[in-house]
């Protein structure tokens, strides 16, 4: 199950709709009708954080959900939700160098980090509606810079170690190339092939148990 985590933004339900085309099994649920102990219990495989208006502070269920779930379960943050990932784990927001609400923005992306291995161009659109970004300067070293726009300002981060990314602008929304594949390979990444994984150690130990009790006669 993947559970998408609502901060009150409109494009949520977009953000739904497309990891829904692609993993049919979406729960969506408001940030201020859920708690960090009702999460565990969920069990899900990979927590989405949509965006919303305003800074999210160090005890939101967003940040707090980073904090507590980021080193175990998959965690994709857009916007706001990406906010909340960089000051998890100890970086400073400053104002972006230009607001930006509803506009097309070119994004310089590095081809190499895991969030972006399969995008094949250096460049690329998306939707832009900000006005906060992670200061460059005091991001914490975990975090590895995998975009920017053209006023040098930070538009995607992912941890190095735990499998935690963000980005600062709309993935879902129309005006970012690319979005859904961008989504596709995460969960390709981070539940599909775990679930054949798990599907296949499976399988061995059913072989093995059965040799085993074979041998046994």
């Amino acid at each position: 199950m993947i559970l998408l985590i609502d901060h009150y933004d409109g494009f949520s339900y977009n953000l739904y709709q497309l990891v829904k085309k692609i993993h049919s099994d979406v729960s969506i649920v408001r940030s201020d009708q859920i708690t960090i102990e009702e999460i565990r219990q969920m069990k899900p495989q990979m927590i989405f954080l949509s965006s919303g208006g305003g800074k999210p502070e160090e005890d939101s269920l967003l940040v707090q959900t980073v904090k507590t779930f980021g080193k175990g379960i998959p965690i994709f943050g857009a916007g706001t939700g990406c906010l909340a990932v960089c000051l998890a784990f100890g970086a400073e927001l400053v104002h972006a160098k230009r607001q930006v609400y509803g506009e097309t923005v070119e994004i310089v992306v590095n081809t190499q980090s895991r969030m972006f291995r399969e995008i094949e161009k250096p460049c690329m659109k998306a939707g832009g509606y900000y006005s906060l970004t992670a200061d460059e300067t005091r991001l914490p070293d975990c975090l590895r810079i995998t975009a920017k726009n053209r006023d040098n300002d930070i538009m995607a981060v992912e941890h190095k170690e735990y499998p935690v990314y963000g980005v600062q602008f709309q993935p879902e929304s129309i005006l970012t190339q690319d979005g859904r594949k961008l989504i596709e390979y995460v969960l390709k990444e981070e539940v599909f092939s775990k679930m054949a994984s798990s599907r296949i150690l499976s399988k061995i130990k059913e072989i093995l148990k059965e040799r085993q009790s074979e041998e046994e006669m």
